[in-house]
Formats: C-alpha cells, structure tokens, sequence
C-alpha cells in the first residue's frame, strides 16, 4: 500500500521531526508499505521548494495523496496543523483509507472519529512497532 505521511511541521524540531518521520518510513516498509511524505521531499530536495509558499506545498501534497491508497496523520502534540487537517479533508473527499498515530497525551481531537485505524503511542519507538505489523 502507498502511504502519505502527514505531520506538523510549523514550529517543530526540523531535526528530531525529520528523524522521526524517517522512522516512521522505514516502519512502513518494514511492513511491506511505500510512502511518500512531502517533509522528507523536502529535506531530500530543499532547492526544488525554493520560492515556494503555503499553497505551492499543500498542491505538492495533495499530488502526493492522489497517488496514495491511505494517510496516516502523525500527531505528536495538541498543536493544530491547518496543513494535516486539510490533508484529512482532502482524504476523506478521495475516499482514502485514514490512518491516525496519535501521541497517548493528545487529548483535544475529532480526529480518531475519522480514523478507519488508530494507533495511540508513547513513544516513535512504540509507533514504529505498531506500524511494522501495519496491514
């Protein structure tokens, strides 16, 4: 299955957010998943963003999920991201399979009432685990 790797990125830890997201992507494969996340596009090619703004990424990304069977939104905080909820919005519009990883302390959401799976975690360490036995 293809999956599009959604998160929070306004206002986090580029560093430990990338290390986590690429965990996240070995998990996947691990599992026997492909993904595609506009943060590690990103990281990988930061020239090909230069002059872009908001919308120019939420295009890419939707590109990205046009391409995907499932989302899993990765939400490590109570901090809304305006970008992941309309990744969600999009997702349910296009029938995607909606995967939610949830931090264990995030408390403030509708999100798992949109979720065909979640996965409460602890730890990227626990997440990781989870999502190696993800089908």
């Amino acid at each position: 299955m293809m999956i599009f790797i959604a998160e929070r990125v306004s206002n986090k830890d580029f560093i430990q957010l990338e290390r986590d997201v690429r965990r996240i992507v070995s998990a996947l494969e691990k599992a026997g998943h492909k993904s595609k996340c506009t943060f590690i596009d990103y990281a990988d090619n930061p020239k090909k963003f230069d002059g872009w703004n908001e919308k120019d990424y939420l295009d890419h990304a939707l590109k990205f999920l046009d391409g995907s069977d499932a989302i899993l939104l990765f939400v490590n905080s109570e901090n809304r991201s305006e970008g992941l909820l309309m990744e969600a919005g999009y997702s349910i519009a296009k029938k995607k399979r909606i995967i939610l990883a949830i931090n264990s302390r995030v408390r403030n959401t509708y999100l798992n009432q949109i979720a065909e799976k979640t996965i409460r975690f602890d730890s990227v360490d626990n997440l990781c685990k989870e999502l190696e036995a993800l089908k």
